[in-house]
C-alpha cells in the first residue's frame, strides 16, 4: 500500500486502484473484500437514517397530540 502510494504515485483512496492492488497482492478481482475500518452498507444505511430521525426531532418536525 506505501509502495503503489508513495513511489508509483497512485491514489489509492480510490476504490478501483485498492481493487487493482489487492489483485497484484493474489486477493482476486471476483472475491468480495471489505476494507476494515469501513461500515457496511447495512450500518451506514442506519447511521443515516437514524442521524435523519433525530435532526427530524431536533428542527420540531416531530407531530404531538394538538398538532405539527
Amino acid at each position: 500500500m506505501l509502495r503503489a502510494f508513495f513511489q508509483e504515485n497512485r491514489d489509492i483512496g480510490r476504490l478501483d486502484v485498492l481493487a487493482d492492488i489487492a489483485v497484484e497482492l493474489g486477493l482476486g478481482a471476483s472475491e468480495n473484500h471489505r476494507i476494515e475500518g469501513v461500515p457496511a452498507v447495512a450500518q451506514l444505511r442506519k447511521a443515516v437514517l437514524d442521524a435523519q430521525a433525530e435532526q427530524a426531532v431536533i428542527q420540531g418536525a416531530a407531530c404531538g397530540i394538538d398538532g405539527c
